[in-house]
């Protein structure tokens, strides 16, 4: 294909006069100047190291302005707020609310949903149950959030109402249910029963247990597991239909209500409403949960199933204000001395004091604005003591933000965890110690690694034989086995996870190192230089290793990531350091707090309503670090790496 070139670009020049090159505009460049210029060509590597940068000034800095103890319990009160995050918090997300879903309703408490309605089951809006777990307030729930939804379920608990209670037989002919106590039943007492269905071919029979049956057996060499022992029950009738049916019972008898549910088919169902028994006056009914809690009973040759079904299980969902509920103003118990020293640690608040009955303290009184205590209710339990003073309790409601030392709501990035410490100072007081822990490793196993791969691979022949053999023996012991081993000998802890990830961690530093020795060694550089009389510690560390430091460089980058995420798994596991642990290095000490203990405690507590923030975000964390030190260990490998030298990306 032929270019047009304008005319007015060629010049004439004479045959004879000469030509010489000109002389080159421009300033070398070194290895290192044309290594940065390559990397920050792409923003990928920038954008990498810039979070590698930031992650590792946010492990340094953050646990050392952050005023708070990490490593021990700090306000209880504080435990498990999810992340509030100031001025994101008013798009709705990260507002300090958590998302409760299918919580159990206290069907005792409840609003109507239209007053003009009445009150009628369909127009009720339960609230969430109150327990010592979860103190779901009604007052903190968002607005329009509440709805409540029926399950249909057969768990055997108070929560699911109604429903029946099925026996079921598969591949036996009998079934045995019984009552769990013993009653008198008079010869005036009738059992009603509400059959729901019961498939055909199969019957139901009625027994009265007697109490003392293992007399009645004594003679016969029969036990309570044999089926004949049920010749000796009082035997009151039998049902083949559904519907209502009335036994009554032929003579007094103490004992046990006994079902005996069969088919020769060894097939069936049999499913209850209600039993209902009237022994004049008292009336029993049993149904729904108390029904559940007969008993199938053993018996040699019998089998079935004893299940509850179609019961209805009452939920609530709702969106709750967190925060609000944790520092809300509350009543407690104070005792008389805990209230002076109160008094003398805030100055001015016992002059603010002003009494309901200036004529009767124990009618209690109100402080001013700005202390921990709003008022005291009541006082009780009046006591002289060996010393003269006088003690007692003061019912008091606390200022629940000033009680816990906050003057206004707090943010909580990350929110809080099981200790109520702020998760987001501990997440980068976890990963100083991560980050230091994978650095010392990978020094460890750079170092061993490349000397170990520099004479293998230089030396070769025997010697790289022999080494790559000891190599293979030593990686083919199983890291189950070896961990177990080191865990038996040292515990769990800082020594336990520098062996264990040393002891073959260098060996991958060793393979690469080898294989780079092995493909310099003989260029002519290197040959010209032995020639010259080079010695081999020269060719090695002057001539060879420098071609190699792009790999050497990124092993460690990329080791690091890998040692933290090992560590993370290990002391996930319980093989690490542990929570309170301590690194003393001598010129300074570290906690032993890691991201891997951090999983841990979440994951004891995130199935609880609003909590799976303590295993999202550390595992979010590892995420993004893992990534950025992965992209800038291969921005760095490509920008040291010698062949491309002069490549522009």
């Amino acid at each position: 294909m032929h270019k047009e070139i304008d005319k007015s670009k060629f010049e004439f020049v004479n045959v004879n006069h000469k030509i010489f090159d000109t002389k080159f505009e421009g300033k070398p460049r070194s290895f290192l100047s044309d290594a940065m210029s390559r990397f920050t060509k792409n923003k990928v590597n920038v954008v990498a190291t810039t979070i590698v940068l930031m992650v590792v000034m946010l492990a340094v800095l953050v646990p050392i302005l952050t005023p708070k103890d990490h490593t021990s319990i700090n306000i209880p009160e504080t435990k498990f707020l999810p992340p509030r995050i100031p001025l994101i918090e008013k798009l709705g997300i990260f507002d300090g609310t958590i998302d409760v879903n299918e919580y159990e309703a206290d069907l005792t408490k409840y609003t109507l949903i239209d007053p003009s309605l009445g009150d009628i089951e369909e127009n009720r809006l339960y609230y969430p149950k109150f327990d010592q777990y979860n103190t779901f307030s009604p007052e903190f729930i968002k607005s329009g959030t509440l709805v409540n939804q029926v399950l249909i379920g057969g768990n055997k608990v108070p929560a699911y109402r109604g429903g029946t209670n099925d026996i079921v037989l598969r591949g036996r002919e009998n079934h045995i249910i019984g009552d769990r106590t013993d009653e008198i039943y008079y010869d005036t007492t009738s059992i009603k029963l509400d059959i729901n269905t019961i498939d055909e071919n199969t019957t139901l029979k009625l027994y009265i247990k007697p109490s003392n049956i293992k007399d009645l057996l004594a003679d016969t060499g029969l036990t309570t597991l044999d089926p004949e022992s049920i010749d000796y029950y009082t035997y009151l009738g039998e049902v083949t239909e559904n519907g209502v049916h009335e036994i009554s019972v032929p003579s007094t008898v103490l004992g046990k209500l006994m079902f005996v549910y069969s088919s020769p088919e060894k097939t069936g169902r049999v499913s209850f409403n209600s039993v209902e028994i009237t022994n004049a006056p008292d009336v029993k009914l049993y149904s729904g949960y108390e029904l559940s809690q007969w008993d199938s009973v053993s018996m040699n040759t019998f089998g079935g199933s004893w299940i509850r079904a179609n019961a209805e299980y009452t939920v609530t969902s709702f969106t709750y204000y967190k925060y609000n509920d944790i520092f809300a103003n509350r009543e407690a118990t104070l005792a008389s001395i805990d209230y002076e020293t109160l008094l003398e640690e805030n100055p001015g608040m016992a002059e603010s004091i002003v009494y309901n009955d200036p004529n009767d303290h124990d009618k209690g009184w109100t402080f001013g604005e700005g202390y921990p205590l709003i008022s005291v209710i009541s006082i009780s339990g009046r006591a002289t003591g060996s010393d003269g003073i006088e003690y007692y309790n003061l019912r008091v409601v606390k200022n629940g933000l000033l009680s816990a030392g906050y003057d206004s709501l707090p943010y909580f990035i990350f929110g809080t965890d099981s200790k109520g410490r702020d998760l987001f100072a501990s997440v980068w007081l976890a990963l100083r110690t991560s980050l230091i822990l994978g650095v010392i490793v990978s020094v460890i196993n750079i170092v061993v690694g490349v000397i170990w791969g520099s004479i293998s691979g230089y030396f070769g022949g025997r010697v790289d034989f022999f080494m790559e053999r000891f190599v293979e023996v030593l990686s083919s012991f199983p890291g189950l086995t070896v961990l177990t081993i080191l865990y038996l000998k040292f515990g769990a802890g800082f020594m336990l996870l520098l062996i264990y990830l040393t002891y073959s961690g260098w060996i991958g530093v060793a393979g690469i190192t080898r294989i780079q020795f092995y493909r310099y060694r003989g260029r002519e550089y290197v040959l010209a230089s032995r020639t010259l009389g080079a010695s081999n510690a020269r060719l090695i560390f002057k001539h060879i290793l420098p071609n190699s430091i792009g790999y050497i460089i990124t092993s460690v980058i990329l080791s690091v990531p890998s040692m933290i995420i090992t560590e993370a798994s290990l002391s996930f596991l319980g093989f690490g350091l542990g929570e309170g642990a301590v690194l003393d290095f001598g010129l300074f000490k570290l906690s032993g707090y890691s991201l891997g203990i951090i999983l841990y405690n979440g994951e004891q507590n995130m199935t609880a309503p609003g909590r799976f923030y303590l295993v999202l975000i550390p595992a979010i964390v590892i995420i993004i670090i893992m990534i950025a030190f992965n992209l800038f260990g291969n921005a760095l490998r490509d920008a040291m790496n010698p062949s491309l030298r002069g490549q522009e990306e």
